[in-house]
């Protein structure tokens, strides 16, 4: 791999880095701002399939991202020739 080469892929992967880490500090970030109402809105009802669909959409973008995250900080594995 030439030094160019290598030098763009180190630099799209710490970006890739970046963007999901805001995703994630983002998204918690929403969450916490909406607790308490979601807590009235969406807690206090009844079991539903909007309620079942809010939740699969709130939560699991949050489990994608967060698995997202985990993958990116584990270091790639060198290629030594």
């Amino acid at each position: 791999m030439s030094s160019n080469a290598y030098f763009e892929f180190v630099s799209q992967d710490y970006i890739n880095k970046y963007i999901t880490t805001s995703a994630v500090v983002f998204l918690v970030y929403d969450i916490i701002l909406n607790l308490v109402s979601e807590y009235h809105f969406i807690w206090r009802t009844q079991w539903g399939a909007v309620k079942s669909l809010y939740y699969f959409a709130r939560y699991g973008a949050l489990i994608n991202l967060s698995i997202s995250f985990i993958v990116h900080l584990i270091p790639a594995p060198s290629h030594k020739m």
